[in-house]
């Protein structure tokens, strides 16, 4: 399946590079490739920061989304290995940091290597189909809503619209919380999470707004 760059600039920099991946034999894998490229510095993630994250993943379910914001928190860049596309599920992982992604049955050295150098330039690279889906949800978007906020909506998470959902119903942090068998903290960080990415101000703009647009 071609590949489309988005953005590549001029690619001169040297990526500290860390890989993530259950599985021990994809993990080295992927790092024996990487070794090869001369203009990448491999790190242990248990010792030194990394610009860019290689992360292998079985799905991205509410666990792996938590774990890729994490990455993004600590500052790094994201490139996801997934096994299959899925367009509808590939826009979470955008919002949570994702800046590349490529699938498992067409993982060579080649394509990993120049997908961690375009992103440490500040590129992003998807897959054609992933593209496409996009630039018709923006057309869409253009041709019914002129708020861009509904499209960043559009990304919510099973687990995100549960807790707007409740908070919708009265409840508080604590309560939601509660009833999701999720930490209080746990439950901020998801809202601190959708305020940013919404540019509002509070948890109750947030709830006021996906009402407001029929998302909860």
């Amino acid at each position: 399946m071609t590949e489309t760059l988005i953005a590549q600039p001029h690619l001169r920099l040297r990526p500290t590079v860390a890989v993530h991946a259950a599985d021990p034999v994809t993990r080295l894998g992927m790092i024996n490739q990487l070794r090869r490229s001369a203009g990448i510095v491999l790190v242990d993630p248990g010792i030194a920061p990394a610009g860019i994250v290689v992360v292998a993943l079985d799905t991205l379910d509410d666990a792996a989304l938590e774990r890729l914001r994490t990455m993004r928190r600590a500052g790094s860049r994201i490139v996801a290995v997934v096994p299959m596309l899925d367009a509808r599920t590939i826009l979470p992982a955008l919002g949570a940091g994702v800046r590349a992604v490529l699938t498992r049955p067409e993982l060579t050295g080649e394509r990993l290597v120049n997908a961690v150098r375009c992103v440490a330039a500040g590129g992003v690279e998807l897959p054609t189909v992933v593209v496409r889906y996009l630039v018709e949800r923006v057309d869409r978007s253009t041709n019914t809503v002129s708020d861009d906020r509904t499209l960043r909506l559009a990304t919510l998470t099973p687990r995100e619209r549960e807790v707007l959902s409740l908070l919708a119903q009265g409840l508080s942090t604590r309560e939601v919380a509660t009833a999701m068998a999720y930490s209080e903290r746990t439950i901020k960080n998801v809202l601190q999470e959708l305020t940013t990415r919404l540019e509002l101000r509070n948890r109750t703009q947030a709830v006021a707004y996906a009402v407001r647009h029929g998302w909860i």
